[in-house]
């Protein structure tokens, strides 16, 4: 299995995400009617607690797994790769047991003393073997990042998500006539199958097969690690998982502090039925819209971290500038024009998919959020693959306290949810603009203004003038707002690719992100003269 190039490692972990996401979209439609809205509310209780273990336990352990890898990857100590990874595994495997008994044992107590619904316990039970599934996976996940192998990690996702949604309809069916909470029950032990699924394919893929190197098949195979190299791998990779986690974690506070808006917006003259629909609009209909852009700059930051540790442990910090410098370019020029595209087709969006104009109030503002929320992932990626793993989580605490104090404010002023929307992204900017300055401290200035700012900006200005009327367009030929919806952003985003060739936003290392098949467009590419060195 061939290492694959860092854009292409991020392309494939996007699309990957993109189909698991469309897949959970799947569930969400056709499970509700089957379950009813009890079913329904008895099924949703399983996920808080379940997703607060995972955050928790998971989101740091791939990261400082992946790093660990290349950094000794990069450094000619591959014969390490094989002690680092089975300790990590064996660590993983005890408190993915441990968190998942623990919370099976639990469930009857929080049905009960939480949720004040005892029925909740089955689905609750259902999810807790899970954990030891998931936990184990970012193990395998890790490695495979490690070694810039991102089809993989890419592949389980799907294979995860697809077993998981085919267990829950199928259970849930079977277990219908026995009562809502066994139905309940059924769907929720999808996680369970599904992420047993997606463990037994990476380990699979994980097995030695001709053609791999030495190093990497004994990063595979072997027994335990001897006790000397135990506790010095354990040291490193709690380090760096653990402040991986916590960052992880803090996103949550960017949630909570929300939570005061209704009261704040009563206080402010809103009826409580007022103040309770316009929360809804931010944090239900706008938030998320926002949030679908950072699938890009998640993987993205997945993909930064071994390439840069790699980089950085061969001795070559120009190749690790080079890294971030991509990053940071792929990362405006993709977010800033999803920004753009919500914020000019804010109404036409929200009426179509919501039936509810209102929501483009919040959404129009908050529509910046998108470009720096996915500044923070990409430098985080980026400094965590300097080893700097703690630099983010100070970012992201100095962000969530400016965030926790401008909400508290606005809330309470006529804007409203307006003043709401401006303090999420007056948040993630100051955290987007404190991890390029930490960057360019590391590494120097890595990437140009004209880069940043200047010909993204230019082609945006394009797109967004042109977009209303290809809307329009759009909705004229199809007869439909969802036809204008889609093609007047098909043709938007053609319309800023070209405007983009044209002020030499694209350079020619770009092309390894073109698949095989387009070859004949990379050979036009390169002879247009519209890319950079």
């Amino acid at each position: 299995m061939r290492e694959d190039s860092f854009l292409r490692g991020v392309l494939v972990l996007t699309l990957a995400g993109l189909a698991a996401r469309a897949l959970g979209a799947v569930y969400r439609v056709f499970l509700y009617p089957l379950l009813g809205p009890e079913g329904i509310g008895l099924f949703q209780m399983a996920y808080p607690v379940y997703s607060t273990l995972l955050v928790l336990s998971t989101s740091g352990a791939n990261v400082a797994l992946s790093r660990m890898v290349s950094a000794r990857l990069g450094a000619g100590k591959s014969a390490e790769v094989g002690v680092v990874f089975r300790a990590v595994l064996g660590v993983l495997a005890v408190v993915g047991v441990a968190l998942g008994a623990a919370l099976f044992a639990a469930s009857p107590w929080l049905a009960g003393a939480v949720y004040r619904e005892p029925r909740a316990a089955p689905a609750l039970q259902a999810v807790a073997p899970a954990v030891l599934a998931v936990v184990m996976m970012s193990a395998y996940r890790g490695l495979f990042q490690g070694y810039q192998k991102m089809h993989p990690p890419a592949v389980s996702q799907i294979v995860e998500q697809v077993v998981r949604v085919g267990t829950m309809f199928l259970l849930a069916w079977l277990l219908l006539p026995a009562g809502v909470a066994p139905a309940a029950a059924g769907a929720a032990f999808g996680a369970t199958t599904g992420g047993a699924a997606g463990l037994v394919y990476l380990a699979w893929c994980a097995r030695a097969r001709p053609g791999d190197d030495a190093a990497e098949r004994g990063a595979r195979r072997g027994g335990p690690p001897r006790g000397g190299d135990f506790l010095p791998v354990m040291r490193e990779f709690l380090g760096q998982a653990v402040p991986v986690s916590m960052t992880g974690a803090m996103f949550t506070v960017f949630t909570l502090a929300d939570v005061v808006v209704p009261a704040r917006l009563q206080a402010a003259g809103f009826s409580p039925e007022a103040a309770t629909a316009w929360y809804g609009r931010l944090t239900g209909g706008a938030m998320p819209l926002v949030n679908l852009p950072s699938l890009f700059s998640a993987s993205l930051q997945l993909a930064l971290v071994p390439a840069v540790a790699r980089c950085l442990a061969a001795g070559d910090r120009e190749g690790a500038a080079d890294r971030a410098a991509t990053g940071l370019r792929f990362t405006v020029t993709l977010t800033a024009a999803a920004a753009v595209g919500l914020a000019v087709l804010a109404e036409p969006i929200c009426a179509t998919l919501y039936g509810d104009p209102k929501v483009a109030v919040a959404l129009r503002p908050l529509a910046g959020a998108a470009l720096f929320l996915g500044l923070q992932q990409a430098t985080a990626g980026i400094l965590q693959g300097l080893g700097e793993v703690a630099v983010p989580l100070w970012h992201l605490g100095v962000a969530a306290v400016l965030k926790v104090v401008m909400t508290w404010y606005v809330a309470g002023q006529p804007s409203g949810v307006v003043g709401v929307a401006w303090a999420t992204v007056a948040g993630f900017g100051l955290a987007g603009l404190l991890g390029i300055a930490a960057v360019a401290r590391r590494l120097g200035r890595v990437a140009s203004v004209s880069d940043l700012v200047l010909r993204p900006g230019a082609a945006l200005a394009v797109m967004g003038l042109c977009l209303p009327a290809l809307y329009r367009w759009g909705q004229g030929a199809t007869g439909s707002p969802w036809g204008g919806i889609g093609l007047g952003v098909v043709a938007g985003a053609c319309l800023y690719l070209v405007a983009l060739l044209v002020v030499g936003g694209f350079r020619e290392s770009d092309l390894e992100m073109l698949p095989a098949r387009a070859r004949f467009l990379e050979a036009w590419l390169r002879r247009s003269g519209l890319l950079r060195p």
